[in-house]
């Protein structure tokens, strides 16, 4: 009798060590292939929610269906509005990233470690005319410092080529050498809120030409001071002056119509 109830027994401890194993491998095959559903009865990626819950429990979503979901797969893969995203990350609509940078025309772009940043791109930025306004400009004899030339242009920060052209009347009789330049002072030379690119402290650059002596000075003799100057405007927003040193006897007419200025963004 004992020898049967020992029997029983041990084909009970043998039952309960099968249906302990039974169910850890049960256990571990739930766990290894678990798939995260919220607000999904058919969660078919290792996450995936349902942001209306409008998934049929018998079948893929379709595209509308899918429109509100969000996936990550077994690939990494991050798929918003997106079932079965391809790549890292995966968007059906717009996206909004605000950094403190965004505005009207920017575009995020990214640097050499592939950092992106919300900017205005160079391309993107119009070109920028120049205001030439005020009475005539004259300069009787050679002086020192610089006069304004009652020109000026609005710039927003960034890099720029500046380009201008002045008709001066050349009233003396000799040739002279004169120079214009550009300030953020209409009374001296000055750089406040931009920076010469390719220039110095002590070499800052100027514009110039050979005015050509009046042989008759009872007449008009023009000629132009044309050139370009890179400039790095640190500011968010500047107007910059153009200048003419105080050399010879000319006169400058901010109304003529030879005259222009202009400024295009570069990298």
């Amino acid at each position: 009798m004992l020898a049967l109830f020992y029997s029983l027994f041990k084909i009970n401890v043998v039952i309960m060590k099968i249906k302990i194993i039974v169910l850890l491998i049960t256990l571990y095959s739930a766990c290894s292939i678990a798939q995260v559903g919220v607000n999904n009865k058919l969660p078919l990626h290792p996450f995936h929610l349902d942001g209306k819950g409008n998934n049929l429990s018998t079948a893929n979503p379709t595209p509308d269906e899918a429109n509100d979901d969000f996936v990550i797969t077994k690939d990494g893969n991050i798929g918003i509005g997106v079932f079965n995203p391809s790549v890292r990350l995966e968007v059906n609509g717009n996206v909004r990233i605000t950094d403190g940078n965004q505005g009207l025309g920017k575009v995020l772009t990214s640097n050499e470690d592939g950092v992106g940043t919300i900017k205005l791109l160079p391309e993107a930025i119009p070109a920028v005319v120049g205001v030439f306004a005020g009475e005539n400009v004259v300069n009787t004899a050679n002086g020192t410092g610089h006069i304004y030339a009652n020109t000026s242009i609005k710039l927003r920060k960034g890099k720029w080529i500046v380009t201008w052209g002045l008709t001066i009347d050349n009233k003396g009789s000799n040739n002279v050498w004169l120079e214009s330049c550009l300030s953020s002072s209409t009374a001296a030379r000055a750089e406040i809120g931009f920076t010469f690119i390719g220039g110095t402290v002590t070499n800052k650059p100027s514009i110039g030409a050979n005015l050509q002596g009046n042989s008759d000075v009872s007449k008009a003799n023009f000629d132009m001071v044309i050139g370009s100057t890179l400039i790095n405007v640190t500011n968010d927003s500047i107007e910059v002056f153009v200048l003419i040193k105080k050399d010879g006897n000319w006169s400058f007419s901010p109304s003529s119509w030879e005259n222009y200025m202009y400024a295009l963004p570069i990298k």
